[in-house]
């Protein structure tokens, strides 16, 4: 749910908008409202790349102590390059999920405009 200062923003808006489709024009976005989206983007842009790095890491972690004989496990399968790309794939989007879904549950700090 948008904060109560963009719902209002849409608001205000919403004649400008519904003239301009009327003409046939294209709809002038607010800026404060775009760049609010725009931020939001790239904060969970980087939240993801954030938690699939830290997948790896944890990956890098496993393999590199050996933990329940994963890296052996993997010289010696016939496949091995595959499923360490599987799971490279699999820690990171995972982790990246998690990070994500840390940054819809935490609330962030909003500029309130008027």
């Amino acid at each position: 749910m948008l904060p109560q200062h963009l719902r209002l923003s849409a608001l205000r808006a919403l004649p400008k908008i519904a003239a301009a489709t009327e003409a046939g024009q294209a709809p002038v976005v607010p800026t404060a409202r775009r760049n609010v989206a725009t931020r939001a983007a790239w904060q969970l842009v980087a939240h993801a790349v954030a938690g699939a790095c830290c997948g790896w890491l944890v990956l890098g972690g496993l393999l590199a102590t050996d933990a329940v004989g994963l890296r052996t496990l993997l010289a010696s399968a016939e496949d091995g390059p595959l499923a360490l790309i599987l799971l490279l794939l699999q820690f990171g989007a995972g982790f990246a999920t998690f990070a994500l879904g840390t940054a819809f549950a935490m609330p962030g700090r909003t500029k309130r405009h008027g």
